[in-house]
């Protein structure tokens, strides 16, 4: 036996290029070993408004400044390799710190994971009674790995959140798990986890978990159950939320099967106040579904599909691209399916994962699937799919529906404007809370000035050059030096009129590491491979467009001090922004904001210089979208 050790949980989040922007990276399953164990006071999860907007040395400082014994890390394929690079920076200047790996990518074929040596232990499944042992039996480190289901712990325990072991505030919005397990094996998911049956938490834990969203106040709650009409006691469970549920002021989201639904149950959801499920279409050709193992009776699908529209529930219908025996006129059968029946309003398409631990992917070669090694396991092509296929079948799909399935990053430019540039200051800093998230050169400094920014940029971070043209290799050392302390970080670099040669090696001095996750989740974006985490921004006063690249936006810098109208703004729609940066009065400029902001999908992306009016702005277009609590734990 051992004395307890100051543990700490971290669940890194999804890259992204809008700081701020709401990530979703809620450590759930921390918040469950915490909850459930005996030795509350020596754990600490690291909050969600620190973690999902911290760069990379700015992260390992943070985690060190705790003084772990043990760390344990929540391992997805969208945070993987950066979990990784962090565990191995801690090791470097602890030693005797212990590292424990668990999560979906903890998989016993998942070799790439496993052969970490920088990982004291690998948590397979379920972590609770193996979270235990390990702090309670230093002998017990020695195995490894360890699995073992979770059962008791969870079927008589109440949510995590009723604890206070999470920060609701930061999404609005509770995450409750129903159940464990999936009553469905589908060959691409990793949902069942390998368990042998389903296991139900009590109805009792999860009204009373529903109970407290509806006290907190929460906006929305997610129900987590693979397929929630599938549970026996469903109309129980309906009967209960609606008496706590009364006025339908909480929205409840959740996932289900859309064959089993019919118009009673669809009124009783309605009544209960649910709003939005999420249903797995995935395809209409039965040869793929059938090797999917996910058999659909499309005349039932409609049928509930429209049982729930009716109601006023939405569905989000998923498709994937790349499917095994599929082919690209299948799939685009499959969008023209959705149209046809109307119901496309909240489609989402994805390009085929091929997880570790799933059937999919012990079957990967002899069905003849070329997937990506790395995470998050594209496929790349099938005997019937080539990338161009894949590339154009999501355009197909973008373009029959109207979804946009690559919306754009947010455009804030308002850190360099008019004020600070009459200050002449060589360097300038945006922080929050003492974190950097946007550095401003005006001039030259030497490079050891900015050391210290190095260590507390945020995630992403944004570096303005507001004179580019005059010092190149200056420029290039910034940028290399920024971005190699900080190497799975995205990044925007925002140019003000470069010259044209600028450009092609502006990228080449990022030292972000390659190939970034980003790269390869929007890899089909555009037809040819290439970079997707740094995104370069040339704010020009030159009204003549360059050739058009991938990651490389042209912002029309307007300096007219007079108001824009709507026909300023549509001669400069061939522009990917308009940054305005004027010494027009506020006031002025929030009264136009008042009367062109529900355009703003028919408009160039727009920026302000001063931040209040940027902030403003993107409330106005973009509300919810964002949260005022990063770099601000609770």
């Amino acid at each position: 036996m051992t004395s307890i050790k100051n543990v700490v949980l971290i669940q890194l989040p999804i890259p992204q290029l809008d700081f701020a922007r709401k990530t979703g990276n809620i450590p759930l399953a921390a918040a469950w070993l915490k909850h459930l164990s005996n030795t509350q006071d020596h754990i600490e999860i690291l909050p969600e408004s620190m973690v999902s907007y911290l760069g990379d040395r700015a992260l390992c400082d943070f985690i060190l400044s705790k003084h772990p014994d043990i760390i344990g890390f929540s391992v997805y394929n969208w945070n993987a390799d950066r979990t990784v690079y962090i565990a191995r920076q801690i090791k470097s200047q602890r030693s005797d710190v212990r590292i424990v790996f668990g999560g979906p990518e903890i998989t016993v074929d998942n070799e790439r994971i496993l052969s970490n040596s920088v990982v004291d232990f690998f948590v397979h499944g379920e972590g609770e009674i193996i979270f235990q042992r390990l702090l309670q039996d230093t002998e017990y480190w020695k195995k490894r790995s360890g699995s073992e289901i979770s059962d008791g712990f969870f079927e008589r325990a109440y949510s995590p959140y009723m604890q206070g072991l999470l920060e609701p505030e930061i999404e609005n919005m509770m995450f409750l798990e129903t159940q464990r397990g999936c009553p469905y094996h589908c060959s691409y998911c990793y949902y069942n986890k390998s368990r042998p049956s389903v296991t139900l938490a009590k109805l009792e834990s999860i009204l009373q978990g529903i109970q407290w969203a509806y006290d907190y106040p929460l906006k929305e709650l997610f129900l987590i159950d693979p397929c929630l009409n599938a549970r026996p006691d469903l109309l129980r469970l309906l009967k209960g939320i609606q008496q706590i549920n009364q006025d339908r002021r909480l929205s409840i989201l959740s996932e289900l099967r859309a064959e089993l639904i019919d118009s009673h149950i669809a009124e009783q959801f309605a009544l209960a106040g649910f709003t939005e499920f999420e249903i797995g279409l995935q395809s209409i050709n039965p040869k793929a579904l059938k090797i999917l193992r996910r058999p659909t009776d499309l005349n039932q699908f409609i049928s509930g599909v429209t049982h729930l529209k009716k109601v006023g529930i939405r569905a989000k219908i998923d498709l994937i691209v790349g499917l095994p025996l599929d082919t690209p006129e299948g799939f685009k059968k499959s969008v023209d399916f959705l149209v046809e029946h109307n119901m496309t309003e909240d489609i989402q398409v994805f390009v085929l994962s091929i997880l570790p631990g799933t059937t999919l992917r012990t079957q990967a070669d002899s069905l003849g699937l070329s997937y990506n090694p790395l995470p998050p396991y594209t496929v790349v092509s099938t005997p019937s799919f080539t990338r161009q296929d894949i590339h154009e079948a999501l355009m197909y799909a973008q373009d029959t529906t109207g979804i946009n399935l690559f919306p754009e990053s947010v455009l804030d430019l308002s850190m360099p404007c008019q004020s600070i540039r009459k200050k002449k200051q060589a360097i300038h800093t945006k922080e929050i809370n003492g974190f950097v998230q946007k550095i401003v050169i005006q001039d030259n400094v030497d490079i050891c000035y900015l050391v210290p920014f190095a260590s507390k940029l945020t995630s992403p971070y944004q570096i303005f050059f507001l004179k580019p043209q005059e010092k190149t290799e200056y420029l290039l050392k910034i940028i290399s030096f920024l971005s190699s302390q900080n190497p799975f970080t995205p990044f925007e670099i925002v140019l003000f009129d470069p010259r044209e040669f600028l450009l092609s090696s502006v990228l080449g001095a990022a030292t972000i590491q390659r190939p970034h996750y980003l790269d390869i989740e929007f890899g089909f974006q555009y037809p040819e491979h290439g970079n997707r985490s740094v995104l370069i921004t040339i704010v020009t006063s030159n009204p003549d467009l360059q050739e058009a690249v991938p990651m490389q936006r042209q912002v029309y810098w307007w300096k007219n001090q007079l108001l824009p109208s709507r026909l300023d703004l549509d001669k400069l729609d061939n522009f990917d922004g308009i940054f305005f940066d004027t010494s027009i009065e506020t006031d002025l400029w929030s009264q136009w904001q008042d009367h062109y902001f529900f355009l703003s999908n028919d408009l160039p992306l727009i920026s302000f210089s001063e931040s209040f009016l940027q902030d403003r702005w993107m409330n106005l277009t973009m509300p919810n979208e964002f949260t005022r609590l990063a770099l601000n734990p609770t």
